[in-house]
């Protein structure tokens, strides 16, 4: 058996036992800060992607999986849909805008 330093086997139970404690409350609270962190994340997400669904004019609401619920309960993937505000657009169709110096 291992003995602390004194000798005195009932002191090394005792610091096995706080040790063990110590770890499993360490575990505990590294666990709950990465819980919080990924739920914090999760949520910022959703938010940009309600945001972007908003822009592009569909219902400000997105689904978990990264689509837009359009007109009709149509479901559209966040970053790729066509905007219905805008109609369809070709490379052809846009605006070009000049330029502006400020010399």
């Amino acid at each position: 058996m291992l003995r602390a330093a004194g000798g005195d086997p009932l002191k090394s139970r005792r610091n096995r036992s706080e040790m063990k404690k110590l770890i499993a409350a360490a575990l505990i609270v590294c666990t709950t800060i990465a819980v919080v962190a990924v739920t914090i994340i999760r949520h910022v997400n959703n938010k940009q992607d309600a945001a972007w669904c908003h822009d592009h004019g569909y219902a400000n609401y997105a689904t978990k999986d990264g689509f837009c619920v359009g007109a009709g309960g149509k479901l559209f993937k966040i970053g790729e849909a066509p905007s219905p505000r805008l109609g369809p657009q070709t490379a052809n169709s846009r605006v070009p805008v000049p330029e502006t110096r400020l010399d």
